[in-house]
C-alpha cells in the first residue's frame, strides 16, 4: 500500500471517530445557551483527530518535492554516514560505504564524484580514482554525466599533482 492510500485509510478511521464529536459540537452550538461554551472545546478535539491524517495527505506529497521519499532514501542517508567517516579520518570505511551505494544505484553520478574526490583529496590514491572513473564511464548512461565525471577527474588530478609535485602522474592516463 502506498503512502497516499494509507493516509486516506487513516483519515477515514479518524473521521468515523470525529463525526459524532462534530455532530455533538453542532448540536451544542446551534441554540446559543450556556452549554455552547463546551462546543469550541469539542471542535479542538475534532481538529486534533483529523489534523494528522489531513497533514499526511497534503504535506507528504508537497514535502516530497523537496525531500523525495523513494528508492534513493537509503542512499541519501548513507551519504551522511560516509561523510562522517571522512571527518573521522576513516577513509577506507567511507570508500566501502560509497561502493555499497554503487551496488544499489550504479547509475548515480554523485556517488562516482564523491569517490573520486575522496580518493584524490583524502586517500591520495590515484588507483581508486582511476578505477572509479573507468567504472563510471561504463555504467553512466548519459553522455553529459560521463563528461562531468571525466572533467572532475581531470580537475582533481591536476590539483593532486600540484599539491604532490614529487609524485609523477600523467594527465593522459585514465
Amino acid at each position: 500500500m502506498n503512502d497516499k492510500s494509507e493516509a486516506l485509510l487513516f483519515l477515514y478511521k479518524r473521521m468515523i471517530v470525529a463525526s459524532p464529536v462534530f455532530a455533538l459540537t453542532l448540536y451544542l452550538l446551534i441554540p446559543l445557551r450556556v452549554v455552547s461554551i463546551i462546543s469550541p472545546m469539542l471542535m479542538v478535539i475534532v481538529g486534533i483527530l483529523l489534523s494528522h491524517p489531513l497533514a499526511e495527505l497534503v504535506a507528504q506529497p508537497a514535502g516530497s518535492l523537496y525531500n523525495p521519499v523513494g528508492k534513493n532514501e537509503k542512499v541519501r542517508h548513507l551519504f551522511s554516514i560516509a561523510e562522517g567517516r571522512i571527518i573521522d579520518g576513516r577513509y577506507r570505511e567511507a570508500l566501502e560505504l560509497y561502493r555499497e551505494m554503487l551496488l544499489k544505484d550504479p547509475y548515480r553520478l554523485e556517488i562516482y564524484l564523491r569517490i573520486i574526490k575522496l580518493a584524490f583529496t583524502h586517500m591520495k590514491d590515484t588507483v581508486v580514482a582511476r578505477e572509479t572513473l573507468s567504472h563510471g564511464m561504463k555504467n553512466l548512461k548519459k553522455l553529459e554525466e560521463r563528461k562531468i565525471l571525466s572533467e572532475e577527474y581531470r580537475r582533481l588530478k591536476i590539483l593532486y599533482r600540484e599539491k604532490n609535485p614529487d609524485l609523477e602522474i600523467s594527465l593522459t592516463e585514465g
